[in-house]
């Protein structure tokens, strides 16, 4: 059972960017530790890749490279790819691993022209695509009979394309969206993972908190976010896997900065502070292909109890090779 949970592990260990709470998400992408998140694997290289559909909008305005944007609607296209090496040594009594993510990035924006001077009563539009924000993450996972714990600390690095927006109403231009957030961030998690190979079930918990370099080019400075994710799933002696898994998300403090002050004041906003709950199904099957192990999974998130973030519906596939 555990070198079924392997494959599990590969799109737990490395949490991946997202869209640009300044631009209404965090860097961290709630719902990457569910299955197997406490869970480091035995040496080995670990490939995966993810493929996440999301639907997102909000009634409320969200600041985005500068510039005010009033309804968006946004869907985006993100491809994950994750290499995940664990050597053959032990730190502090435990398992060592490192994982390195690559995301690719494709959105498209619709949204009004309130703030920017556009045509109030017509709906504007804009995309981008292109390499979002590396993450390198350094793991350690212990063991001790059904349980297993991990720690992670998770760089993400400025690497996407990013600009300030740029706004011509004369010209038609609104040009507003990047790929990259333009900012360093760091994310420590601790996660375990109780898995009982004589029937099958495994519970998870994952807890950790983004802290956020201030985006220099608009002096907004995102807050602290906590982050709180659990699982439950049951193998079956096919292959097969059925779960459930969600997430809770909740800022620290309230977001700072020249820029943070002055969209406050701009939309009347008491508070930037901003609170999600997501949950949903997972199903997968694993399986091993000589010797190499093959993990499918699918997972879809519906979000509720959104203040001041977008509100999203996240349809995410995985398919993971264990070496």
């Amino acid at each position: 059972m555990k070198r079924l949970a392997v494959g599990l592990v590969l799109a737990t260990l490395a949490p991946a960017s997202a869209l640009a709470v300044e631009s209404g998400t965090g860097a961290y992408l709630l719902g990457t530790r569910g299955l197997a998140a406490g869970f480091v694997p035995g040496p080995g290289v670990y490939i995966s890749d993810s493929i996440i559909y999301l639907q997102s909008r909000t009634k409320q305005d969200i600041a985005i490279g500068g510039a005010i944007v009033a309804d968006p609607s946004i869907e985006a296209l993100v491809n994950l790819a994750t290499a995940t090496v664990v050597p053959d040594a032990t730190a502090f009594g435990g398992t060592m691993a490192l994982s390195v993510l690559v995301p690719y990035v494709g959105v498209d924006m619709d949204f009004s022209g309130r703030f920017l001077g556009g045509p109030q009563s017509a709906t504007l539009h804009d995309s981008e695509d292109g390499f979002g924000d590396i993450v390198v993450t350094p793991t350690i996972g212990w063991h001790d009979g059904y349980w297993n714990y991990s720690a992670s600390l998770s760089f993400f690095l400025p690497t996407g394309k990013y600009s300030t927006a740029v706004v011509k109403p004369r010209q038609g231009v609104f040009d507003v969206l990047s790929i990259g957030k333009n900012k360093f961030a760091v994310d420590p998690t601790m996660a375990v993972t109780w898995l009982n190979p004589n029937i099958g079930l495994e519970i998870n918990g994952a807890a950790g908190i983004t802290f956020s370099a201030i985006n220099e080019a608009t002096d907004y400075q995102t807050a602290p976010e906590l982050h709180v994710e659990a699982a439950i799933g049951q193998h079956f002696k096919s292959g097969l896997l059925v779960g459930a898994a969600g997430y809770a998300y909740h800022q620290l403090a309230n977001d700072s900065g020249s820029g943070a002050e002055a969209f406050q004041a701009a939309v009347g906003a008491k508070s930037l502070q901003a609170t999600v709950f997501g949950a949903g199904p997972v199903l997968g099957y694993q399986a091993k292909l000589g010797d190499v192990g093959l993990n499918l999974q699918g997972k879809y998130f519906h979000e509720f109890g959104v203040k001041r973030r977008l509100a999203s519906d996240v349809y995410w596939l995985t398919a993971a090779l264990s070496f």
